[in-house]
């Protein structure tokens, strides 16, 4: 998993860990999200790759 440099034109990695981010639907209409990373240090992509 790699974190994509945000507001690149070209394929860029980003040092900020990866993450995803979680949706919890109420049944009353609401949306809870919220992000998670990965530890830092517990994933280094290679920054000297092309691409993924």
């Amino acid at each position: 998993c790699v974190q994509f440099k945000p507001n690149s034109d070209d394929f860029a990695l980003d040092t900020t860990s990866p993450g995803w981010r979680e949706l919890e639907l109420h049944t009353n209409g609401d949306i809870t999200t919220h992000v998670d990373r990965l530890p830092e240090g517990q994933f280094q992509p290679d920054f000297s790759s092309n691409g993924y």
